[in-house]
């Protein structure tokens, strides 16, 4: 998962298409989990996060930090 999210922080460096696209579907999928985490106290499946709370921080965190990295980003190039 870690990898894969790093994976997807080089690619957006490439393309600032990518970067955008990638930035909401992350915030997307991030509050999406969120809310059924909450809603769903014992959810057989939260997407790729099966009942991890830390996993679930994790992912979290790099979602964040992928979305200051592409408002630091943006703002240089702009």
């Amino acid at each position: 998962l870690l990898f894969l999210i790093e994976f997807l922080n080089f690619l957006w460096i490439r393309n600032t298409n990518l970067l955008v696209i990638g930035l909401s579907f992350l915030t997307f999928v991030s509050f999406l989990t969120l809310i059924i985490s909450l809603t769903r106290s014992e959810a057989h499946t939260t997407f790729f996060i099966h009942h991890d709370t830390f996993l679930f921080r994790v992912f979290a965190f790099y979602s964040c930090r992928a979305g200051l990295k592409v408002v630091l980003l943006s703002g240089n190039k702009g």
